[in-house]
């Protein structure tokens, strides 16, 4: 992973019990005996594929919780669907096969059925489904649960729903007891029906794929039918099913127009279509061309980028108006615009896999398109009149809302390469869905950069780890590492390892050392001696990652010990395998550039190094280096080769290798929780991407004789809740790092040597936050980062008034504002909540419909959020109150003019207050404004003090997944004082230089400062680290 920091906000280090060892004892005899204390046990080789701090904590706890320890749970969706509509498009194959074969019998379907299955099980489980057409809240439930609401004061009631199969007394005592409450079995398991405005669905995958739990939705004077909705469906997930007062309300679960939608889509001009087949899956697809913006050529290329893409002029996909049962296995089309005037339409199918609901959600939050219900989707079932193709949606269609996470490469994206990862992550990994990197990704600020690695190479490494004020070496490990980047890909053979390695979260260890263990923090030290050459293979292939055991050679056979580079997968003795979900490998530009969250990037310069050329050989060399920092306020140092052998000779006839300047040396920061390291590249070669491939596709020809790879976490339990969450770490404790960033030295310089890419407007440019008077001289302004902008005053009797100006805001996927939100914080350390104990009070942001006019509420954010309990978020957003009824909030309003109706403007326009020095920031194109007044009750803030705030913007209408965030103060200031006492200007300090991010529960995280107590922020950045550690692994 590249420095797994790089990569993301890892929010909550999640304990974990397990009970499966993945060890093999046919050529191990003494394996290491199997532990249950909060780890996934993995056999200790494997931590030499684990190079970076914390890796392994992704293996521990798994993708769907840590998706939301790192506040991706919308990233994880996406992840997740991506594979289960490639796991709809194989088994559709399959059946096509059948049917093609005319042997389309019970036992193919079954079969078909079974490897669905299989492949779902390989993708990973999602966390929550939509409401099943089977399920009803009107079927008596098998029991209910009724708990104190802690925060609200009252009682809340779930039902449990799904049959006798699905729930036993057990497993609703077991869930009912998680939250304290009574349980009440059968007929008597009816929640009392008061005030009822409906229910909040969600699937219980955890406990049956057929359990669901409906929790009560009451009215209240601060929660009418559309409220209850938008909390189930916004905060929780789930699907809201109104009932009782709301039972005449529009709902917004199921679907919705999508025999309207499916006229509109249709109404446009058929051009041609495409059939082509899938990378990763077995099976066709089709899709639609329609529009008058497409021409013959632009179709063609379009088609040409496909795998196996087959162009048809002026025809549809496949007529199945003949076929019946073809019908209504399909679900409908799903439309999106890649341009102005041109459409592309991809037929979505049916599956065990997928609903209706799925193949809408899919189509609405994956592609951010819109889904026309068809076949026996829709709603006169099969006589419904179409055509459909061969299989389901497009995997190369990629959402229109999208782009934020291909790094600036737009249109020109849409064969599925040069995806970044969401969020922090994209500062150095591709997705775990991109199909791969190019050296000229269209937009990017490397592009056609030489310094960038190369697409696909191989070097033998060794990596050294110091502890901070010292310099003898702790840990040495050797191998020799396989990339094609440009399919998403990495191989790692690790040959050596020796020496104490010091960490949190590291698999089982044999031989630990005590004097730097501490159970209680987490921290480890385990000594390796692994010195007799033993390969242990770890392959990383766009979201999956696997490893390999290698049985002993079989010397009266006359094999040869395995070495690194194996293809002959006869010789493995085990493969597992985990799923990283949205994690790819690093991308080759990733120390070029500023892209991704909280990262930035410096060009240092050329310098003269000694450099390791072999074990006994130090040679002088030219180095180019950059430095790129991470959310940790941690850099990394990358030595590129600065004098390729052909520099001065400038040989017309000489090799690629000669002209390549190969990645020489990595400085990588402990990052607080673990020693630094210092890795060298030697003995570069570059890897053919026909003939070098079978390193990368050992994985088949293991699987093609026979072989499983198992899910390396599929006997790990969970633990719900309370457990969940990062070691509390004292205030004063702090594992320093010799690379931290000094504030003295550091400055922003992006230069990338791009022969397109224009680096004058970002050199050198000076990254301390600028903070000036308003415009006025009635708000102190505060310019926390490009986008917000705080205007604030107090009027000295106990009030502030208060406008936040997010800005460079877009419609997100659904045509909605993504939502948008402000924490308090209760001192300097921005930690997620108090560390002493409590929650944290946010104001929430969010557009219920297009073109509405965004809606705050006040909620409180439990320390129990941390662990993603879908209890506990119910139990907030249950809470939540709309900010217009809080008593210390006045003069409230919102500004999104260029987001909202006609009708929405009015009304907008009617409650907005009359400032006494209006501001014209809200005017600004892309801005979304939040006014009020605040007066608290008590701990009023007087001139002088200090408040301390968080921000965060998302990327989707649905609270998960940030687009970018930060923590900043406000100094207090009377009105009409545009500067402080001291005549200095008044601003806030915001921590991005020195900063820390942590979560601030199911996606919200902050970046903490120096001053920030390194205890509570820091125990959650490293585990953070966690998850992208494991994929570290992958990318260094």
């Amino acid at each position: 992973l590249m420095p797994p920091l790089l990569s993301f906000v890892l929010l909550l280090l999640v304990a974990h019990d397990a009970n499966s060892a993945v060890v093999s004892s046919s050529s191990h005899p003494h394996p290491p005996p199997p532990t249950t204390i909060g780890t996934t046990v993995l056999h200790p080789k494997f931590r030499s594929q684990i190079r970076c701090p914390h890796a392994d904590r992704w293996l521990t706890v798994g993708p769907e919780i840590a998706s939301y320890e790192l506040g991706m749970g919308d990233a994880y969706d996406e992840g997740r669907r991506r594979l289960m509509r490639l796991m709809e498009e194989e088994e559709r194959g399959r059946r096509r096969e059948e049917r093609g074969r005319g042997t389309a019998n019970a036992d193919a379907n079954v079969n078909a059925e079974d490897n669905a299955k299989a492949m779902a099980g390989r993708g990973g489980r999602r966390r929550r489904r939509i409401l099943s057409s089977s399920m009803s809240v009107d079927d008596p439930p098998m029991g209910s649960c009724t708990y104190a609401n802690v925060f609200s004061g009252g009682d809340t009631c779930v039902q449990y729903h799904g049959g006798a199969s699905s729930w036993t007394e057990s497993t609703m005592t077991s869930r009912c007891d998680e939250n304290g409450g009574a349980l009440a079995l059968g007929a008597s398991g009816t929640c009392p029906l008061d005030d009822l405005a409906g229910w909040c669905v969600v699937n219980v995958d955890d406990v049956d794929v057929d359990a669901y739990e409906s929790t009560l939705m009451t009215l209240s004077p601060a929660s009418d039918c559309d409220g209850n909705e938008m909390a189930c469906v916004t905060f929780v997930g789930g699907t809201f099913v109104p009932d009782g007062a709301c039972s005449s309300s529009s709902s917004s679960s199921g679907s919705t127009g999508g025999n309207d939608n499916l006229a509109i889509i249709k109404s446009e001009t058929l051009r041609g279509s495409c059939i082509h087949s899938y990378d990763i899956s077995i099976g066709m697809g089709c899709i639609e061309f329609r529009g008058d913006g497409w021409t013959i050529d632009s179709m063609t290329s379009r088609c040409d980028s496909m795998t196996d893409g087959n162009f048809v002029d002026g025809v549809g996909c496949a007529a199945t108006d003949n076929d019946d049962d073809a019908m209504m296995d399909v679900a409908g089309w799903c439309d999106t615009i890649p341009s102005d005037g041109m459409h592309e339409t991809s037929l979505m199918m049916l599956t065990d896999g997928a609903d209706c609901a799925a193949n809408e959600m899919v189509c609405k939050t994956l592609h951010g398109g819109i889904f026309g219900a068809d076949g026996g989707c829709a709603a006169n079932g099969a006589n419904s009149t179409t055509s459909s193709s061969s299989s389901s949606s497009s995997s190369s269609s990629t959402s229109t809302s999208a782009s934020s996470s291909t790094g600036g490469a737009d249109d020109e994206n849409y064969d599925g390469k040069c995806l970044l990862a969401p969020g922090a992550i994209g500062a150095a990994h591709q997705a775990g869905y991109s199909r791969g990197y190019t050296s000229t990704c269209p937009n990017t600020p490397g592009e056609g950069s030489p310094y960038m690695w190369p697409m696909s190479w191989s070097a033998d490494y060794e990596s050294r780890s110091m502890a901070y004020g010292t310099d003898d070496i702790m840990h040495t490990s050797r191998g020799r590492t396989f990339y094609m980047l440009d399919r998403n890909w990495k191989r790692s053979d690790t040959t050596y390892r020796k020496g104490l390695l010091r960490t949190i979260g590291q698999s089982p260890c044999e031989n630990v050392d005590e004097d730097f263990t501490d159970q209680t923090s987490g921290f480890l030290g385990c000594r390796y001696n692994d010195t007799d050459g033993t390969v242990s293979t770890m392959i990383h292939r766009e979201n999956l990652m696997y490893f390999i055991t290698w049985r002993d050679a079989d010397v009266d056979a006359g094999e040869d010990p395995v070495l690194p580079g194996e293809t002959d997968a006869s010789r493995i003795e085990e493969c597992t395998y985990i799923d990283l979900v949205v994690i790819g490998n690093i991308r080759p530009d990733w120390f070029l550039d500023k892209r991704g969250d909280d990262t930035d990037t410096q060009y240092l310069g050329n310098q003269h190094v000694y450099y390791a050329a072999d074990d006994n050989i130090t040679v002088p060399r030219l180095v180019k280096q950059w430095r790129k920092k991470d959310f940790a306020s941690q850099y990394f140092t990358m030595s590129m080769m600065g004098n390729p052998p052909n520099k001065l000779k400038q040989d017309a006839n000489a090799s690629i290798e000669d002209n390549t300047h190969w990645p020489l040396i990595l400085n990588i920061p402990g990052e607080g929780f673990g020693d630094d390291m210092l890795q060298v590249y030697r003995n570069h070669r570059l890897l053919d991407s026909e003939v070098d491939a079978s390193l990368f596709e050992i994985i088949e020809s293991y699987e093609a004789m026979g072989g499983v790879c198992t899910d390396i976490r599929a006997n790990a339990t969970t633990d719900d809740g309370a457990n969940f969450g990062p070691p509390v770490l004292e205030e004063d404790e702090k594992i320093p790092s010799n690379l931290e960033v000094d504030p003295m030295s550091w400055f922003s310089n992006e230069y990338t040597f791009s022969p397109v890419w224009d680096s004058s407007s970002s050199s050198a440019v000076d990254q301390t936050p600028s903070y000036s008077s308003s415009s006025s001289d009635t708000f102190a302004m505060t310019e926390v980062s490009d986008r917000l902008i705080v205007e604030s005053c107090a009027d000295g009797l106990g009030s502030v008034q208060f406008s936040f100006y997010f800005r460079d805001v877009e419609l997100t996927g659904d045509g909605l504002l993504p939502w948008m939100a402000i924490g308090y914080r209760a001192s300097e350390t921005c930690a997620m909540t108090p560390t002493d104990g409590g929650s944290t009070p946010i104001i929430l942001l969010t557009q219920m419909e297009v073109g509405g006019v965004p809606v705050a509420h006040k909620m409180q954010l439990l320390p129990e959020a941390k662990g993603a309990s879908e209890t506990v978020i119910a139990t907030m957003t249950a809470s939540m109150v709309a900010l217009v009824d809080e008593v210390e909030y006045s003069d409230l309003s919102v500004t999104a003019t260029e987001f909202l109706s006609s009708a929405s403007m009015a009304s907008a326009m009617a409650v907005e207050v009359s400032r006494s020095s209006p501001s014209s920031l809200g005017e600004e194109e892309g801005t979304v404004s939040l006014h009020f007044k605040h007066t608290p009750v008590v701990d009023a803030p007087a001139v002088g003090d200090t408040m301390y705030y968080t921000y965060a913007i998302g990327t989707t209408s649905r609270l998960g997944n940030h687009e970018t965030r930060g923590c900043f103060e406000i100094p207090v200031t009377l009105c009409g004082n545009g500067t402080s006492e001291s005549g200095g200007q008044v601003g806030a300090t915001i921590d991005e230089e020195d900063g820390t991010v942590i979560d601030l529960g199911d996606g919200m995280v902050a970046v903490s400062g120096e001053q920030a107590a390194p205890g509570a922020a820091s125990s959650i950045v490293a585990l953070f680290t966690a998850l992208f550690v494991i994929a570290s692994t992958s990318t260094w």
